[in-house]
């Protein structure tokens, strides 16, 4: 690592005798790293060989101002024509507020007085996640926005300023600030930083020295730290690559950018399920994977680096899933570490990237006019990942539900399979419960996890194992059906059926399949706000907005037991909710249906369940299931055939 240069370069600027007499000197070091032999440093080269580093340092930043064969999304060609149409209020206020050292780092946290000595090292929080995120310096890029939009000088002198006290305050022994996560986002955020502030009075010759230095600091602390299989391995490698094709003038440029492409390649192949999901299930994640590898492909290409069609092609189907897997209001589904997000910037960047009708179709729904083609199909199955999503229409007052049952995707996972959100007529009715927190509030961290507050199975309140298969999937206008199985504890196999009826009301048929002893109960999340119990044994919710639901089990013996509800749509914000359970010790088998309504009155359903072979009463585990169902005085016959993988549903006359 090479060493902070403030002190030592102020000596060597002096160019007297006995500053260079002083050996090493950390300016040496850097212009060492330098290939100085490259078009255009002859000026450089010259002054370095004299020792003259302060010539040197002024011939090097004219270089970087004047060179035009590197480009970044941040062109500082672009500062004067952007003067005043380029930092939004939002960037302006957290620019000023970092003139005061007032700094956001974990956004769900408000933004903090870190004193005019800058505290870098110092937690106010239990949660470890609002002191590593203080180290990405989220207010750095707003600044430099807020340069470019008011010309203020302030602005650039205040970063220099404080990249300076970080680097000076936080050496890489400092661990909070140099996890590799870390690490490689700043490396990514450099080259941002770089582009907004180069042509500033206060980005001195002096400074350059001091970033270059910085810039090769986070280099060889990413190139030999590879965390492989893990989205950390996706920003290491993004931080590596922008370094390496930012500033080519580094010796060891070259390999950076080979050995940080290649690790991204290979991370298409170990992270993205054949269906299109980063592996960790997580849609927030999926999301930020998306972004870092299509980001360091971007500058490659801006470059004149060529990237393999195969790299884009893989790309494209992390922006497909996504699309698909949408809520009508935009956000996208939270099982897992996952948060209340919308999606539709990123899939209208990948309907533009990729020329998708259907993708700007789905990017356009909450717009007034819609753009590109309705996509064919309206419920989508994704097996490889084990996310099914049911939908009645692009629209955005649709029916929707997601369904998950799938494999174990490590910590940002959580162990819901068979588990399900519902979101109707522009309402969350049945939402997953999200994880609130990452650290420094254990408890928290697990009860949001368990799979007792998710819509599942639980035997003695444990968490379930990851063992998830899929029985069937069809769909059509009249009838969609998923039957998956889960064998969550040993003895113990929870098989969910969802039917999915004309795209207006679901049957939900849960199994409990073994002889494991213990308590079996199942579980069910709804609102905010409150459910109501009607002595009937349904369960009655008034979303927010107009939409309402009706949860109605159609078998008798069950009644609903109230349990602690909460949501959290937010990192760090949690809020009730109601939750209920039924016993299922004794009855293996449950049935409700699911009407999501707008108005006063319900629309009108009812079942009945029997076996496949007529006169014997349906068995959990049966491969054979016939349902006689009316909706809204429409009669009809159910049967799922999962050896015959079938499922129909036959209109009955009226009688």
């Amino acid at each position: 690592m090479l060493r902070s240069l403030p002190l030592v370069f102020a000596m060597v600027l002096g160019a007297g005798a006995m500053a260079q007499e002083s050996a090493p000197l950390p300016a040496a070091e850097v212009f060492s790293k330098l290939d100085l032999a490259k078009e255009g440093l002859e000026k450089v080269r010259q002054a370095a060989e004299e020792k003259d580093f302060a010539r040197a340092a002024s011939a090097l930043l004219a270089y970087y101002r004047a060179r035009k064969t590197v480009k970044h999304p941040v062109d500082p060609d672009k500062r004067a024509s952007s003067r005043g149409h380029c930092a939004s209020e939002h960037d302006l206020r957290i620019a000023r507020d970092a003139l005061k050292h007032v700094f956001i780092s974990q956004p769900s946290y408000p933004a903090r007085d870190c004193g005019k000595d800058i505290e870098w090292r110092k937690n106010p929080y239990p949660d470890q996640e609002w002191m590593w995120q203080l180290h990405r310096m989220y207010w750095w890029e707003p600044m430099g926005r807020a340069w470019w939009h008011t010309g203020d000088e302030a602005f650039a002198r205040e970063w220099v300023l404080q990249f300076l006290d970080w680097r000076k305050k936080c050496p890489p022994d400092f661990r909070p600030a140099w996890r590799t996560l870390e690490a490689g986002i700043r490396g990514h955020d450099l080259c941002a930083w770089y582009h907004y502030f180069r042509d500033s009075e206060s980005f001195t010759p002096e400074f350059l020295i001091e970033f270059l230095a910085s810039a090769y600091d986070h280099a060889v602390y990413l190139a030999p730290k590879y965390s492989a299989g893990s989205n950390w391995g996706l920003m290491e490698s993004e931080g590596l690559a922008f370094i390496a094709i930012t500033f080519p003038e580094f010796k060891d440029a070259a390999v950076w950018r080979e050995t940080a492409l290649k690790r991204l390649a290979a991370e298409l192949g170990n992270q993205v399920l054949e269906d299109g999901l980063q592996k960790e299930l997580s849609f927030s994640y999926h999301a930020g994977c998306i972004e870092w590898f299509r980001r360091t492909a971007d500058l490659a290409e801006m470059n004149g680096v060529p990237v393999p069609k195969e790299y884009r092609e893989k790309i494209e189907r992390l922006y497909h899933i996504l699309a698909y897997a949408l809520k009508p209001d935009g956000t996208i589904p939270m099982f897992g570490d996952c948060w209340n997000e919308s999606g539709v910037s990123t899939v209208r960047e990948g309907a533009a990237l990729y020329k998708r009708p259907d993708l700007e179709y789905i990017a356009s729904l909450s717009q007034k006019e819609r753009r590109g083609a309705e996509p064919a199909q309206t419920s989508v199955a994704f097996p490889h990942s084990g996310y099914y999503f049911f939908r009645s229409a692009w629209t955005p007052d649709a029916i929707w539900l997601a369904l998950k049952c799938g494999p174990n995707g490590g910590w940002h996972c959580q162990p819901d399979n068979c588990s399900f959100e519902l979101f109707a007529h522009g309402s969350y009715l049945m939402p997953d419960s999200g994880c609130f927190i990452y650290s420094g509030d254990a408890a928290n961290r697990e009860w949001f996890n368990a799979t007792a507050h998710h819509q599942c199975l639980t035997l003695d309140g444990k968490n379930s194992a990851y063992a998830p298969r899929l029985l069937l999937w069809e769909s059509s206008p009249e009838l969609t059906a998923l039957t998956v199985e889960n064998q969550s504890y040993k003895g113990l196999a929870h098989r969910r059926n969802v039917f999915f009826i004309r795209r207006k009301v679901f049957l939900v048929v849960d199994e409990a399949i073994g002889d494991a002893k213990g308590e079996r109960r199942l579980h069910f999340q709804f609102g905010p706000p409150d459910a109501a119990t009607p002595e009937d044994g349904t369960i009655a919710l008034k979303g927010r907005g107009e939409a309402r639901l009706l949860f109605k089990p159609i078998l008798e013996g069950f009644r609903a037991e109230k349990e602690t509800g909460q949501v959290a749509f937010q990192y760090g914000k949690k809020e009730p909710r109601s939750a209920f359970a039924y016993d299922m010790n004794g009855k293996p088998i449950f049935a409700a249906f699911l009407v999501p309504y707008i108005g006063e009155t319900p629309p009108s359903c009812s079942a009945s369940l029997s076996a496949g072979a007529v006169g014997r009463a349906y068995q959990a585990g049966d491969d054979e299931m016939t349902l006689q169902v009316t909706v809204e005085g429409q009669r009809g016959l159910l049967r799922r055939n999962l050896k015959s993988k079938s499922a129909t549903l036959e209109a009955v006359p009226a009688k």
